[in-house]
């Protein structure tokens, strides 16, 4: 999710409207569950980070369903610098990949 090799980009965008839909629901589901593991840690920027990143892409998924988008994705719009972040989002990232069977 934080690299600069696009070739994520690249899958992302080979994939269906449909599954990129699927796709985003997945992460949004890792991150929540990344946010649970470095509240836990009581890591705030880490949290705080990762909570925008979902926002993200909860926005993206409520443009999409309210007609106002495609449903593109930018994996690498993410800042996550908070380094237990970048590792929670990594993991995000893997599973909804995962989901794929690549």
């Amino acid at each position: 999710m934080n690299s600069a090799d696009n070739s994520e980009t690249l899958w992302l965008a080979a994939l269906s409207g449909n599954d990129r839909i699927r796709f985003m629901a997945l992460l949004a589901h890792g991150l929540t569950i990344g946010q649970r593991v470095l509240c836990y840690d009581k890591n705030v920027e880490g949290v705080r980070q990762l909570n925008e990143a979902n926002h993200q892409v909860a926005g993206l998924l409520v443009d999409y369903f309210d007609g106002r988008t495609g449903p593109t994705f930018e994996p690498y719009v993410f800042k996550l610098t908070d380094a237990q972040a970048r590792i929670q989002g990594d993991q995000a990232w893997a599973y909804a990949k995962s989901h794929f069977g690549t």
